[in-house]
Order: C-alpha cells, then sequence, then structure tokens
C-alpha cells in the first residue's frame, strides 16, 4: 500500500517507539513524504530531542530509522500538481502532501481530521491503518 505520511507522523514514530512507527516500519507500507519533510524535522530539532527525552545519538539514530523508510519526493517532480494540491487541500500549508498524493496516486496518512474534508484524495488515520491491517 502507498501513502504519503505527513510531518506529524513521521515525528510521531521519531519520538516513541509505538505503533505509528511500526507502521512506518511496515513492509507492505511504501511511504513517501515531499521533500521539505526532512528541513521541518531538522528545524525542530532542538525541540524534539527534548520531548523524546532521548540523548543525541539515539535521537539521531530514531530520524534516520523512520526517514530511510519513507521515500522523499523531489519538489521538481510534485510541483506540477500544486494547483490542483492547492485547490482540494483543506489547509494551505498541507498542499505539497496533496501534491504528492496526487502524483502518486494514492491516500495521505495523516491524524489531522481537517484533511478528511475533501473528496479528493483519501486520508487514513493512525487507527484505520491498524484495523485495514486487522493490528487492533
Amino acid at each position: 500500500m502507498e501513502l504519503v505520511a505527513d510531518t506529524n507522523v513521521a515525528i510521531s514514530a521519531i519520538l516513541r517507539p509505538g505503533m505509528t512507527r511500526v507502521l512506518v516500519l511496515y513492509p507492505g507500507f511504501r511511504l513517501y513524504a515531499p521533500e521539505h519533510i526532512v528541513t521541518e524535522i531538522d528545524f525542530h530539532r532542538a525541540e524534539l530531542v527534548q520531548k523524546s527525552r532521548l540523548e543525541e545519538g539515539a535521537y539521531s539514530d530514531a530520524v534516520r530509522t523512520v526517514l530511510s523508510n519513507i521515500v522523499i519526493a523531489p519538489e521538481l517532480g510534485y510541483r506540477a500538481f500544486e494547483d490542483a494540491a492547492i485547490a482540494i487541500s483543506p489547509d494551505h500549508d498541507d498542499w505539497a502532501f496533496f501534491a504528492v498524493a496526487l502524483q502518486r496516486n494514492c491516500a495521505i496518512w495523516s491524524n489531522e481530521k481537517r484533511l478528511k474534508n475533501q473528496d479528493k484524495v483519501e486520508v487514513y488515520n493512525t487507527e484505520e491503518l491498524l484495523e485495514i491491517l486487522q493490528i487492533r
């Protein structure tokens, strides 16, 4: 199953070794994200290290593990879908995730309820994915 993982999903998987990380590492998923996810995670590094309560090295390992399981989509590839993505994205800040989803013709994995307020791209939250996989 191909999915576009939003930044909060990636951050959740980095911060805690819970079900979100299990799903990120699940071999049946092929995850994508727009390239700015890397700079966004790096921008919030100090705050995330503090929240994770991990040592710097362990935090870096968690980031590497999570991001190595997400295909980073280059902006050049999804930029062609920008106008369509902006038109359907309930939040302008999330247009790139919708653009990658349109480019890949796949769903988005996000726990933000407002992203479901459109009917062009399927959006699954973590609980729904666990149900699909019959983990819960």
